[in-house]
Parts: C-alpha cells; structure tokens; sequence
C-alpha cells in the first residue's frame, strides 16, 4: 500500500503526534519573514526616493558643466580679441 492509496476518501491528516510547538515555531518563522519583508519594502523605497533626487542632481550638475564650458569659450574668445588689440 503506497501513502497515497493510504490517505482515502479523507485528504490530509495530520498525525496527532505532531508537537504543537513546530506548528508555533512555524508560525513564529512566518511571522518573521513578513516583518522581514515589509522592512526590505520600506528600505526599497526609501532608496528609490533617494535615487530619484540624486539623478535630479546629477541633471543639474551637467548643465552647469554646459555652462561653465560656454562661459570658458566666451572667456577664450574675449582673450584673443583683446590680445589683438594690444598689439594693434
């Protein structure tokens, strides 16, 4: 007889000489994956939020990288001219 023709008409049963306690630390275990989980959640998304303003950062800084290259060629142009018009 395999332990599928042994279980019948009546499912599962659980022996009654399993200790009550697997079935609290079992529970206990659950419990704390939950808590687990909900942690990582938060944390995910307070990481998101940070990643969020730091790209906003990092757009600012790249234009202000553009600017202050612009403002370097203006600088060099003005050189040359008045390096120009000192030798005149």
């Amino acid at each position: 007889m395999t332990a599928i023709e042994g279980m019948g008409k009546s499912g599962w049963q659980i022996d009654r000489r399993v200790p009550l306690m697997l079935f609290f630390i079992l529970g206990v275990q659950i419990g704390t994956a939950l808590i687990w989980a909900g942690g990582m959640g938060e944390r995910v998304s307070r990481l998101e939020g940070v990643s969020t303003v730091q790209a906003d950062m990092a757009e600012r800084l790249a234009r202000q990288e553009e600017k202050l290259s612009h403002a370097l060629e203006s600088l060099a142009r003005i050189e040359v001219k008045l390096d120009r018009r000192e030798g005149e």
